[in-house]
């Protein structure tokens, strides 16, 4: 168990916030808002949200769940609104991850100019 110089567990939740991985679409949020917003359709099925997103059909089938399908027909959909907040939410979660690990940065170099260790506090 990893523990502090107090004896207390040490939280990770920064560490772990750093090392999360952005879907590999994530680099294209830009390009989905322009494709989505050139669309007239207001429901994607699974094919129309893999060719947006650039994914699988079973990836996209994931995200679908992910988002809180509608049953339209015999498919499941996602209506046009909730792909976009689906990109506003990537986009901040990558903004803020942006910024820890700035700040993780920060706080190494500093740490390392004052000749003091790491010890992982928030």
């Amino acid at each position: 168990m990893n523990v502090d110089r107090r004896g207390g567990p040490r939280t990770l939740d920064a560490a772990v916030a750093l090392m999360i991985k952005l879907p590999d679409w994530a680099d294209r949020i830009a390009t989905i808002r322009v494709a989505l917003g050139d669309r007239a359709i207001k429901l994607f099925d699974r094919r129309q949200v893999g060719e947006l997103f650039g994914i699988s059909p079973a990836r996209a089938a994931r995200l679908i769940h992910g988002m809180g399908p509608m049953l339209h027909g015999n498919s499941l959909v996602v209506d046009a609104e909730d792909i976009r907040k689906l990109l506003s939410e990537m986009e901040k979660d990558r903004e803020i991850r942006d910024l820890q690990r700035q700040v993780a940065g920060r706080k190494q170099r500093l740490n390392k100019h004052t000749g003091k260790a790491a010890i992982g506090t928030p």
